[in-house]
């Protein structure tokens, strides 16, 4: 009944994704925005709506992107023929467009529309009208339209079945839309294939003459990962950490959560992997997103209230509930809409996003007085806000605490604003701050007894990102103690195949803690700036077997490897690949 994570595709549109899986189903779908109401969500619940198109008989189907695209491809093998699908969203329309092809012998085709709108919850009535069957309910209509005359028509109160044949070098467009049905006949939707492939063609990667430093076994999935962020962006520039909502990080738990926002926490990283491949028009978009976020931010909350999430249109995060009417993925309830770490105080966020306006600040972009004011607000509340418990990187739910992470990120974040505004007459004193939370993490944060850095204060346990401490250069990569929380690491959170948890504590939590990937990557890098380039290599390699054949990666995977876990794609884990290949690339340039 449940199709595993890893064997969906991913198409979008610059405003929302469809997952289709191998037998072409489309079982998660929200419209108009990645955040919206879902109309197929069986990926949660088998009852709860999805769109196939497939053979009636088939031996194998298989998926596969069109080289360098987010064109994605159904092919089904069956007795009598061979028939190909071929699924994309055409930038900025509310369209999911799908040729339906016969390529060999004949072929009987299905297809079943059977929409659930508001998550699954709502039956829609369904007309045909005007050449299209119109599903409607609550004020909203979807419209799907075939552009080939069917054989049988099967309509129902609660979805469309059609049948239909086609013998080789036949054809068919299937056009689905929100909102209203464009005039599209056969040839129109030709052209915008065309023009789909031309744009990916022109946007994705391309090696530098003089060589490339993503060179080696991993630059193609690095460059595969660059046209996942793609589909995880809006043409405004904002990037949502995953299209998904409440798939499990363990079977049959409650680490459900949803990711269909932007976490300002992710801006750092996602903003440096986007620059590396080259794309520096999406890295600008990005950045300017989050500038005009944070001009908002300042008209309607002060500082110290500032939000770690937000939606693709800069509004708060909703409110977290949960949906009791879907069963979830393999019985892992509850599945949830809105996000309640939204309204947490991370300490942490302040330095992501002082690191994003400092990495566009070193990479030219020039910061306009808004932007160093922004800086200078953020520093002036940090030099005495550092002392403030928070509840971390992981978005604990119990008691808050004095995590090492969330005092290097302020450190981090004193530091860069002390380099950005050197001429500042309040320097001297954000030094003076930068220095106490140095002092802090040394004298607290650090047990002799293990030889590695911790949690936070009296905790015997280390966290994943305590990887993070080289690599932001807290310490020069040969300490001891950087070595040393490497080798606790290794030791209390690994569990084979280069694959490590988050952490050990007790989150209060139902199910276990599955590895989390990119702290695989952050591994990686930690490895590279500690001088041990060829185990980083190592890892990496190794990481690269558990992607997918079409290039995606989720948030976590289960402890064997052999399961994908959590939401999917997950943006984070596809900029953990890029930026640790990146990590290697550099090293290796500087040897050389």
């Amino acid at each position: 009944m449940w199709k595993r994570i890893e064997d969906y595709g991913v198409v979008g549109n610059g405003k929302t994704c469809a997952l289709i899986n191998a037998d072409s189903s489309v079982d998660w779908l929200c419209l108009p925005y990645f955040d919206s109401p879902s109309f197929f969500s069986s990926i949660l619940d088998p009852s709860a709506g999805s769109f196939s198109i497939a053979p009636q008989d088939y031996s194998s189907s298989s998926l596969s992107y069109v080289e360098k695209t987010n064109i994605l491809e159904n092919l089904f093998q069956s007795p009598e023929g061979e028939l190909l699908i071929t699924n994309f969203m055409p930038r900025g329309r509310d369209l999911l467009l799908r040729r339906v092809k016969c390529r060999r012998g004949r072929v009987d085709i299905k297809l079943r529309c059977y929409p659930r709108f508001n998550y699954g919850k709502e039956n829609p009535s369904v007309q045909f009208r005007d050449g299209s069957f119109v599903f409607s309910s609550g004020g909203e209509t979807l419209y799907l339209r075939l552009l080939h005359e069917p054989r049988n028509v099967k309509m129902s109160a609660s979805g469309v079945e059609l049948s239909l044949g086609l013998r080789n070098g036949e054809s068919f467009w299937v056009v689905f839309s929100y909102g209203d049905m464009p005039e599209l006949n056969h040839y129109g939707c030709e052209e915008l294939l065309s023009e789909e492939i031309d744009f990916w063609n022109g946007w994705v990667h391309r090696c530098e003459p003089g060589g490339c430093v993503f060179a080696g076994p991993w630059h193609d999935l690095a460059v595969r990962s660059g046209l996942t962020l793609k589909l995880l962006s809006t043409d405004e520039g904002a990037v949502v950490a995953s299209p998904t909502t409440s798939l499990p990080e363990s079977i049959g738990g409650e680490r459900n959560w949803d990711y269909r926002y932007v976490w300002i926490r992710d801006s750092a990283f996602t903003f440096q992997a986007l620059m590396s491949l080259g794309h520096r028009k999406e890295a600008y978009s990005y950045f300017d997103w989050l500038r005009r976020l944070c001009r908002s931010c300042e008209e309607h909350m002060p500082i110290e209230e500032f939000r770690i999430a937000f939606t693709v249109r800069g509004e708060l995060v909703p409110e977290e509930r949960g949906l009791s009417h879907l069963m979830g993925y393999m019985d892992s309830r509850p599945v949830r809409i809105g996000n309640k770490a939204g309204e947490q105080f991370q300490l942490d966020v302040y330095g992501e996003l002082v690191e994003t306006f400092y990495l566009a600040w070193k990479m030219g972009i020039e910061l306009s007085e808004a932007d160093l004011m922004l800086l200078e607000n953020v520093a002036n509340f940090l030099t005495s806000a550092w002392r403030l418990p928070d509840s971390g990187i992981w978005e604990f739910r119990g008691k808050t605490k004095h995590y090492t992470h969330s005092k290097l990120m302020s450190w981090l974040a004193l530091k860069r604003v002390s380099e950005v505004l050197k001429d500042s007459p309040r320097r001297e004193r954000w030094l003076k701050a930068m220095g106490e939370v140095e002092s802090f993490i040394l004298e607290n944060c650090f047990s002799q007894r293990l030889n590695s850095f911790v949690q936070h204060p009296g905790s015997g346990a280390v966290d994943i990102s305590l990887l993070l401490i080289p690599v932001l250069g807290f310490f020069p990569g040969e300490d001891p103690r950087v070595l040393g929380t490497l080798e606790r690491v290794k030791k209390e959170l690994g569990v084979g195949k280069g694959l490590y948890i988050r952490y050990n504590a007790d989150d209060g939590l139902r199910g276990e803690d599955n590895p989390f990937l990119l702290g695989s990557f952050w591994m990686v890098e930690a490895l590279v700036h500690t001088g041990q380039l060829e185990k980083a290599e190592e890892i990496l390699v190794e990481l690269l077997g558990l992607v997918n054949p079409l290039g995606l990666l989720p948030e976590e995977i289960s402890r064997d490897g052999s399961m994908y876990l959590g939401n999917y794609p997950l943006a984070l884990s596809h900029v953990g690949l890029i930026n640790s290949a990146l990590a290697i690339g550099l090293k290796r340039n500087l040897v050389s």
